[in-house]
């Protein structure tokens, strides 16, 4: 592009500028200059490009002699030093939107404990508004609980239900009871980093000083005592190691160290920034203040307080050693209230805003530009500019009517190369008698129209739109070997603006859900404005692991969703963590990797003691007060085989079993079990008598039943949510009198063959929102199996679980079961409960038994929105069903109703449940009549 010479003398300036000279890049500057030249500086703020950008030759002649001019810019290396303060330390993301809004240049930055989360995200390649996405949209009331993190979804279908019954667990090495050295391991952390920084363009890079800015990371080793600075390394374990608060999360090992909160020792780390030899040392105070006496009454507070008065002297001459301190105003903040995560943020923005003109001031003094020559004083001049133009603004603010300096032209010329605009610009300046000849010539950059990104394999990709808009890019198109990107903005060819392109088309793939894509090279098309860019996929190289002395390698390959020669994607990496961890065989694991034109992919493990020593509890009014207790080995020959014994019982019921069984056997998908077992379960036998208006129940005594045998099984697991098996059980079943008159006991050698279908998708075991349980099968005992008598038996349950508004959770519920006449009491079914598969609204626990079965419930439950301690809910109940002695019996008149309301707490060692109800039934006698049962009071809580 090139335009006519156009000439201006001084006197004509002023009033004809705005009117002959070409503004090409008035559009994409947006007034910026303005700002720029307002604050005296900002040219400073960009230098982000070559070398060659930050020089201007200024060819000066004075009659037949030729000068050339060189003016270079040097600015000042910024250190931003973010502290740590928990949930305060979002509002870094505040201060660094300030930062960017004015083109702040950061070289390097310095975190401690939320410090340094933030600070690696920046540096990992997201912006400011960016990373505050990322912090409304982040749960951290789960990501920091409490518990261990385990998600059922991960878990076969035994260790949902033995994990879920126990609230108390001891490890043992050798009977030998082990102490633990934290409450959590963090492993629910260390997912979530891996969740977050996935979204970063450059979290592979392990050489924090390819980053930009420049990253260091602050941590404290246990075993020495003392500060460690990270500049290299996987970038979620050393913020994951710089954030870790000691005794509550594990630390982290690394090498030999074993890491945990950089702030124990360096809670504003700003001498490591001014070690660095940094011009200027930006610092971020979020540290909490010391709590008041109200504050400190409990232990745990007390132990923060301690820390936090030593802290006190360190973080004083830290923040004497910045050169600018910027600390949000969060007084009534504690480093806990994430859920006030927009306020924080907003309040390190108005502390930046704050101190923004005292940042530029300190850029300024610190701001050199170094010429040849003492800077020439130009006046009565002619100006001829040539090529693409300049800014109005630009102009407008040197080039005026009284004259300039070559060092304030130098300056602004510098700049515009800088922003990535101009390709070329070339000065000239002619010495005359009186006057003087300025001439300036420029091309812009051509554009970059779009990008156009190459793939090893197009088909190996999905993107969706939502992946590119949110990304910086307007549309896409896909063809056979490239996807084609199109920039939401104007964007002139440089390095910078190359670079933001990349960063994109990176961002563009991690929402996608692939973090291992990696830009190998690119080249740009200037006649026609694209910018190809060549992409490795992301494909694994290799898997290698380390540290299992005692498991199985191919029981910890088994659960690695990814295989050499397949693409590694961010689910494969988070379920194969996630499927490693259900395990609970180890007490750490450490995913690396080494990215190249492919991926390399390292696990490393710490062995935990495998045996277990698990207790529940369960008080309600039906059987009083139970306990749960169950030891086992649960890496018996490192197959991650069990070896347990389980014991469950009070007064009116006891079960004892031993049992050994794999989940998996080998590399496949089968599992098989066997063990002894013997079971006692008194129950009361109730006789309904009916009125006119009422019927009532009366308690005729209780009998007593014993199972007692072993049994085996084998079948094949359904992925984490449930399996088939075929059982073989040899049992001797007893029913005993206890105390009703005119009872014929029963005893019975039971031998039976139970082909059994479990499905259990339940997102939680208690009050859950959403999933199914199943549990079908068909059992058959018959003499060659070893059983006194023969009989058949099929049993179907369907439990479905949908959540329709925020608070409202809708659970449908069918039960079915049938049996032949010849099916001994022992083995009937039974109808009502408390709580489980059987329970009924107005009904006693066992309320009903015989060989036919069916029942269906619907219950609505909502959660309140106010919490009592625990999570709290309201449910309101309707159930129909009944059951029957024999087939020909079935009667639908006979069908009972219940109708119910409960009350239940979430707790840590079960649901609480207080629940009303009451059952009818329609009586025909001279015409249908509807006869009410007892209202029946119920209450438990525990396991279930």
């Amino acid at each position: 592009m090139s335009s006519t010479p156009m000439t201006l003398s001084a006197s004509m300036l002023s009033e004809s500028i705005g009117r002959v000279i070409s503004l090409p890049l008035s559009k994409i500057f947006n007034g910026s200059f303005i700002r720029i030249f307002c604050l005296a500086f900002l040219f400073v703020l960009v230098c982000k490009s070559s070398a060659s950008e930050n020089k201007i030759l200024i060819k000066f002649y004075d009659g037949d002699k030729e000068k050339i001019l060189t003016y270079e810019l040097k600015r000042p290396t910024v250190a931003l030093v973010l502290s740590g303060g928990g949930a305060r330390g979002l509002s870094h993301i505040g201060v660094l939107k300030v930062l960017e809004k004015y083109n702040i240049p950061i070289d390097y930055v310095v975190g401690t404990s939320m410090g340094s989360i933030v600070g690696g995200l920046y540096c990992a390649g997201l912006k400011s508004e960016e990373i505050e996405k990322i912090a409304l949209s982040t749960d951290w009331r789960e990501v920091l609980s409490l518990g261990e993190g385990e998600d059922r979804a991960n878990l076969f279908l035994e260790r949902k239900y033995l994990v879920e019954k126990s609230f108390l667990y001891f490890r043992f090495k050798g009977l030998k009871p082990l102490l633990p050295s934290y409450v959590v391991s963090g492993q629910r952390i260390t997912e979530s980093l891996f969740k977050i920084f996935f979204k970063t363009p450059f979290h592979y890079i392990t050489n924090y000083d390819s980053l930009k800015p420049k990253f260091l990371s602050v941590a404290t080793d246990l075993v020495s005592g003392k500060r460690v600075v990270f500049s290299s390394g996987n970038l979620v374990y050393v913020v994951r190691a710089s954030s870790t608060i000691p005794l509550v999360f594990q630390p982290v090992v690394i090498d030999t160290l074993v890491l945990v909160d950089g702030g124990l020792i360096s809670n504003i780390p700003a001498d490591v920034a001014r070690n660095l030899g940094c011009d200027i040392v930006l610092t971020v105070d979020a540290t909490s203040p010391l709590r008041t006496p109200e504050e400190i009454q409990l232990p745990w507070n007390t132990a923060d307080q301690i820390v936090g008065i030593m802290m006190q002297l360190s973080n004083k001459f830290q923040l004497e050693n910045s050169d600018i301190v910027i600390k949000p105003k969060l007084d009534e903040i504690s480093a806990s209230d994430f859920d006030k995560a927009k306020y924080i943020i907003e309040k390190g923005k108005e502390a930046g805003e704050e101190k923004i003109f005292e940042i530029i001031t300190a850029l300024k003094n610190k701001f050199l530009l170094v010429g040849d020559d003492e800077p020439v004083k130009i006046s009565n001049y002619r100006l001829v500019i040539q090529g693409d133009g300049l800014p109005a603004n630009v102009v407008d603010e040197i080039f005026k009517a009284d004259g300039f300096s070559t060092e304030e032209m130098a300056k602004a010329l510098i700049d515009l190369k800088l922003k990535g605009g101009y390709k070329r610009i070339d000065v000239k300046v002619k010495k005359k008698q009186s006057s003087f000849d300025v001439e300036i010539w420029t091309k812009l950059n051509p554009e970059i129209k779009v990008a156009a990104v190459f793939p090893q394999s197009v088909e190996n990709f999905q993107i969706s739109s939502d992946d590119f808009i949110d990304n910086g890019f307007i549309s896409f198109e896909a063809n056979d070997s490239s996807f084609i990107f199109y920039p939401k903005d104007k964007l002139f060819y440089s390095d910078e603006n190359a670079n933001e392109i990349k960063r994109r088309v990176l961002k563009v793939f991690r929402s996608a859900g692939y973090p291992f894509v990696k830009i190998k090279g690119f080249e740009f098309d200037s006649l026609n404005g694209v910018l190809k860019i060549y992409i490795t996929d992301g494909y694994v190289s290799g898997v290698e692991i380390s540290g299992n002395k005692k498991t199985k390698g191919y029981v910890i390959l088994r659960d690695v969703l990814f295989k050499p020669g397949e693409i590694l994607t961010e689910r494969g990496i988070i379920q194969t963590l996630k499927n490693l961890w259900a395990t609970n065989l180890f007490s750490q694991i450490k995913l690396d990797y080494k990215v190249n034109d492919s991926v390399k992919v390292f696990i490393d493990f710490i062995e935990s003691a495998s045996q277990f020593l698990r207790l529940g509890i369960r008080v309600d009014n039906e059987r009083g007060a139970q306990i749960f207790s169950d030891f086992r080995d649960e890496n018996s020959f490192g197959l991650n085989d069990e070896f347990g014994l389980t014991f469950q019982g009070g007064m009116r019921n006891s079960s004892l079993k031993i049992e050994y069984k794999v989940d998996r056997l080998l590399k496949t998908i089968l599992t098989y079990r066997f063990g002894f077992f013997h079971n006692e379960r008194n129950v009361y036998i109730y006789k309904t008598s009916f009125g006119e208006r009422s019927f009532s129940l009366s308690n005729l005594g209780e009998v007593k039943f014993i199972w007692a045998g072993f049994e085996i099984s084998t079948g094949g697991q359904f992925e984490r949510i449930g399996n088939t098996l075929l059982k073989y059980q040899l049992e001797k079943a007893i029913v005993k009198n206890i105390s009703i008159a005119d009872f014929k006991n029963e005893e019975n050698l039971i031998g039976k063959l139970r082909l059994n279908i479990e499905i259990d998708s339940r997102d939680k075991a208690y009050f859950p929102n959403r999933g199914v349980y199943l549990n079908a099968f068909y059992e058959t005992a018959q003499k060659f199996l070893g059983s006194d008598i023969p009989y058949s038996k099929i049993f179907f349950y369907y439990e479905n679980y949908n959540t329709y508004f925020k608070y409202g959770s809708l659970k449908f519920k069918f039960l079915f079961g049938l049996c032949d006449e010849s099916t001994p009491m022992s083995q009937q079914f039974f109808l009502g409960s408390i709580t489980g598969i059987n329970s009924f609204s107005g009904m006693r626990e066992d309320e009903n038994y015989g060989r036919q079965i069916i029942s269906l419930g619907v219950e609505a439950r909502f959660k309140t929105p106010m919490k009592v301690i625990f999570d709290n809910f309201i449910a309101l109940r309707y159930d129909i069903g009944s059951v029957w002695g024999k087939f020909e019996a079935i009667r639908w008149k006979d069908l009972r109703q219940g109708i119910g309301i409960e009350l239940g707490f979430d707790t840590p060692i079960g649901a609480m449940r207080f629940k009303v109800g009451k059952s009818f039934i329609f009586k025909r006698l001279k015409q249908d009549v509807l006869l009410w049962g007892p209202s029946i009071l119920q209450f438990s809580v525990g396991f279930e």
